[in-house]
């Protein structure tokens, strides 16, 4: 009895190598065929699928127990190891992409083909949703597709596109269950690409078309560093808000598909993003897109947020939260309204200052960003903070210089009984410097006087002479009518609070229109400096009006 079990156990050994052995050679068959130029996808396609279950059927006859007693000699348990592992070599060389999911449509098994269709490494789809590989519009139909072979077990196919670094590949997908004995039920799935696309990959994966687009892409992204560059140093003195629109339209037209600002609200809670600008395709519904993006502020635990807060980029290349940027008024995902199939997010931070964040987002014919795409994408951000720091401190400045200066000036000339008088400034600095040039019209005990002066140099410390020296004049012209001795007090003044806060070699203070006789006759050179003959024309202008 024993003798006759043995011999029949291997015997079923045998007609499993048997078996397994056929079926390789016609495996092989088809891979051979499947690169011919005239090959038939549909045929290749049903023909693997007939393989695959013979290896499945092959598999379970693997598992089952032994027809006769328990035991199972050594020969045997070879045997059954050696089966499996040709059975999942078979799995990973077969010439068709197989996806094998669960229930949930997780991926728990893709094979080298599948890997390079959505051009991956091998195990870059495993524990992701399938959906995720799917081309945005065509999603919401794969998952109901999924849900009713599992429901019913009835095989189906579809068309759809599968994305990845490369664009998007049309293809058509078989879905069918594969029962397992002791386990659940999986789905398989088959995904061929169409004729056109099959031809084009295989034009395209030879070494020189690959070297070829490796230079192109390393060419774009320089000339697109260049563009940003350039851009940022041509608007340095434009408004921020400005450079914030036309740095996105650059990204916009050059890296990605659409591009959102967010910023950093510095006046109120520095942690929370506002939403500052949308810039996406030249389309016919792009502008109705833009108001819907517009009109979401990012939330808390959006990918920008959690970016801007914590200074660490995030790419997702194949995006299974489709509420990751956030949801639009009606609620839908603004990843789907885009038609974003992949996200770039990265902080606008430079000197360890948050300015806000970068979304980039690509359609799926574009591709998938990588490495290269989010160092392109930081360095851009970086020098893009840069540039706001220096427009946020030349505009303080400028606030500051327009203050002070306006502090300096009359904002209203007193009208003179009988005289018609108007007055016309042009400072010699372009708004973020102070001039030390002023004017005013001011009652004298007789009259009226008119004040006009230069002091030497600009900036601050000029205006701070300056203001010095126009409410002297005011101050003693409230009781003194004669100019020459408005000026002569004045300068005194000046020269006294020179001498009291600075060396007297670094005094150098000039009251423009001073008659000669009213200088001290022991002021140095670096004190102040003697009227020179052009000033007669300023003293003049320095006149009582009575």
């Amino acid at each position: 009895m024993a003798t006759r079990q043995s011999t029949r156990r291997q015997s079923q050994a045998r007609q499993r190598a048997s078996e397994t052995a056929g079926l390789k050679d016609r495996v092989d068959a088809l891979r051979q065929a499947a690169g011919m130029p005239q090959a038939e996808p549909r045929s290749l396609l049903d023909a693997a699928l007939a393989e695959l279950d013979a290896a499945v059927t092959a598999l379970d006859s693997a598992h089952m127990p032994v027809e006769y007693g328990s035991e199972e000699d050594d020969s045997g348990q070879h045997a059954s190891t050696s089966d499996r592992k040709l059975l999942h070599a078979i799995f990973q060389e077969v010439p068709v992409a197989l996806f094998l999911l669960g229930k949930d449509g997780t991926v728990r098994r893709a094979n080298l083909a599948a890997a390079e269709l959505v051009g991956a490494n091998p195990g870059y789809a495993t524990g992701r949703a399938f959906v995720s590989l799917v081309e945005p519009s065509a999603r919401a139909a794969v998952r109901s597709q999924l849900a009713a072979v599992g429901r019913t077990g009835e095989s189906h196919t579809l068309a759809c596109g599968l994305y990845g670094p490369n664009g998007l590949r049309q293809c058509q997908i078989a879905i069918r269950t594969v029962v397992v004995r002791g386990d659940d039920d999986r789905l398989l799935l088959a995904a061929t690409p169409s004729v056109l696309e099959a031809t084009a990959g295989r034009a395209e994966n030879g070494a020189a078309g690959s070297s070829r687009e490796v230079v192109s892409a390393m060419t774009r992204r320089l000339d697109t560093v260049t563009a940003v560059n350039r851009l940022l140093l041509e608007n340095a003195t434009s408004s921020e808000a400005q450079t914030l629109q036309r740095f996105a339209r650059l990204l916009a037209d050059t890296v990605a598909t659409w591009v959102i600002v967010d910023t950093a609200d510095l006046e109120g809670d520095p942690t929370k993003l506002r939403r500052h600008c949308t810039a996406g395709p030249d389309q016919e519904d792009s502008a109705s897109r833009v108001q819907a993006v517009m009109a979401a502020e990012p939330a808390e635990d959006s990918a920008p947020a959690q970016v801007a807060s914590s200074g660490i980029s995030i790419l997702l290349a194949h995006p299974e939260d489709e509420g990751v940027l956030g949801h639009t008024k009606t609620g839908v995902p603004l990843l789907l309204a885009l038609g974003g199939a992949c996200l770039l997010c990265v902080p606008i931070t430079a000197g360890g200052v948050g300015y806000g964040a970068l979304s980039l987002l690509r359609g799926a014919a574009a591709g998938t960003f990588g490495l290269a795409d989010l160092g392109l994408a930081e360095h851009a951000a970086e020098q893009l903070a840069r540039t706001i720091a220096v427009q946020r401190t030349m505009r303080q400045r400028t606030e500051a210089a327009e203050a002070l200066q306006g502090s300096l000036l009359p904002r209203a000339l007193k009208p003179i009984p009988g005289i018609e008088v108007a007055a016309a400034h042009l400072p010699p600095t372009l708004g973020r410097e102070v001039g030390g040039d002023f004017y005013d019209i001011y009652p004298t005990p007789d009259g009226w006087g008119i004040a006009i002066g230069d002091v030497v140099g600009k900036g601050q410390d000029a205006a701070s002479v300056t203001a010095a020296a126009r409410h002297a004049i005011r101050v003693l012209a409230h009781g003194n009518a004669d100019p020459a001795g408005v000026l002569c007090g004045a300068n005194e003044i000046m020269l006294a609070e020179a001498r009291r806060c600075r060396p007297p070699e670094l005094a150098r203070w000039r009251i423009a229109g001073s008659p000669r006789q009213c200088w001290p006759p022991r002021a140095r050179a670096g004190q102040a400096r003697r009227p020179r003959s052009g000033d007669r024309g300023r003293r003049r202008a320095a006149r009582h009006l009575s």
